[in-house]
């Protein structure tokens, strides 16, 4: 599964709240700046997860689930859009990070959408106006 978000936040919590909060800044190493992870809104997780089980009982085997690759910066910079949030986002090229952000976590949903015919019923600016009035 990706990076869930929905409810309360889920995975974005780290940018959100402080951008709810007003805070000046939000600073990133730039190894994370520059990571990706594949995410998806809990809805649109949930409904593939139902049609991965319901839909077609010929499909079979593992499958990835995902809908959103970008960047932590670009997802931050489309978070502070929609947020309205005035700070700054600060990428810090000597910052030490807890993890190791040099490989990313992309995961190729393809075959699942092909096999299944999964669209995600809500759109990446919707699913995350939503996160964050819910957060």
């Amino acid at each position: 599964l990706p990076a869930v978000f929905g409810k309360k936040g889920g995975k974005l919590s780290e940018f959100i709240v402080p951008m709810l909060k007003q805070e000046p800044f939000i600073e990133l190493s730039k190894a994370k700046a520059t990571w990706i992870w594949t995410r998806s809104y809990v809805e649109n997780i949930a409904f593939a997860i139902y049609l991965a089980a319901t839909q077609n009982p010929f499909m079979k085997g593992v499958f990835n689930l995902g809908d959103i690759d970008v960047t932590e910066y670009d997802l931050l910079l489309k978070l502070k859009e929609l947020s309205g949030w005035n700070g700054e986002i600060l990428i810090n090229d000597t910052m030490e990070d807890p993890y190791n952000y040099k490989q990313n976590i992309q995961l190729d949903s393809t075959r699942f959408r092909i096999l299944s015919g999964y669209h995600p019923p809500v759109s990446y600016e919707q699913s995350l106006s939503r996160t964050i009035e819910e957060t």
